[in-house]
């Protein structure tokens, strides 16, 4: 891929320090994070330089490069804005479950406060077991002192 730069390049070998400076900054000057500067390197003449630069552009597909960059920059965000509706979904389910969860809690209150509130009520009518004890014993009396009159009165 280097050696299409310039046609004088065989191997890597061919290929010296200050040209794969020159690449290497060519190539991190296109990216996003760049200013776009190319800065020069000392030991390369000015016009030399110039040429290596565009021909390397060209050869590495810097473009197609940047492209590709923007491209994973828009699924990134897509996939951001995915996960964000995701979030809002799961929210949303979350605080219907709650608010179904404390209709049914309330309900329940609901339910058990009527019931005390009857047995409230019951506890403060007198028992019928009890009421029909009390007529039953004072029945009872009732023969009883009949009983004693009789027994009195017949002495």
């Amino acid at each position: 891929m280097f050696f299409d730069s310039r046609p004088d390049w065989t191997t890597f070998e061919d290929l010296t320090e200050a040209e794969a400076e020159l690449i290497r900054r060519s190539v991190n000057s296109n990216s996003p994070e760049s200013n776009n500067e190319i800065q020069p390197v000392n030991g390369l003449k000015l016009s030399q330089q110039q040429q290596l630069i565009s021909n390397a552009s060209q050869v590495l597909g810097i473009p197609l490069v940047l492209a590709v960059q923007r491209e994973i920059k828009t699924v990134e965000a897509v996939e951001s804005v995915k996960n964000t509706l995701i979030l809002n979904l799961v929210d949303r389910k979350q605080a219907e479950l709650d608010a179904a969860i404390k209709q049914r809690s309330d309900a329940r209150q609901q339910v058990y406060l009527m019931a005390l509130q009857d047995l409230a009520d019951n506890l403060q009518q007198p028992i019928d077991v009890v009421t029909e004890m009390t007529q039953d014993i004072e029945a009872g009396n009732e023969q009883l002192e009949a009983i004693l009159q009789r027994v009195k009165g017949g002495k």
